[in-house]
Parts: C-alpha cells; structure tokens; sequence
C-alpha cells in the first residue's frame, strides 16, 4: 500500500487486524498512537502525504445525562 493510499479505514482496518490476527495487548491504543504519530510525521517529514488521519474515540461516558435529573438539579445547574 503507498502512503497516498492511507486513510482512515486503513486505521480501522489495522485495528481489526490486531484484534483478530495478534496477541498485542490494547490495539486501540496502538491505533490510536499510530495516528497521532502519523499526523505528526505530516507536518514534520517533506513529502509527506497530506492527510489527516481521524479516529473515531473509543471513550464512553460514564455518567448519567443531565435530563434525567430533576428539573430543580438541572436549573441549580445552569445556575
């Protein structure tokens, strides 16, 4: 593959491949640090290919959604 042909289904690609095929302890953070290190190449190495590789985050909240206190919390709140 020539890095022109990168994009962000590479990424997603790579994780699956991780998951699936080795025993590499947490791929989405190998992911994850495999595009911040390519964005950064980018705007470090010449000739680079000027692409910006995203990631969707892989955070999940924890917490409970402010509609679903009372209305008296949820204007003490946006006091």
């Amino acid at each position: 593959m020539a890095p022109h042909e990168i994009g962000d289904e590479t990424v997603e690609a790579f994780e699956a491949a991780l998951i699936e095929e080795t025993l590499r302890r947490n791929p989405p953070k190998v992911a994850r640090e495999t595009v911040l290190t390519w964005n950064k190449m980018r705007d470090r190495v010449a000739d680079w290919p000027e692409i910006t590789l995203t990631r969707t985050s892989s955070w999940a909240p924890w917490t409970i959604p402010l509609d679903k206190f009372l209305a008296t919390f949820q204007a003490d709140v946006d006091g």
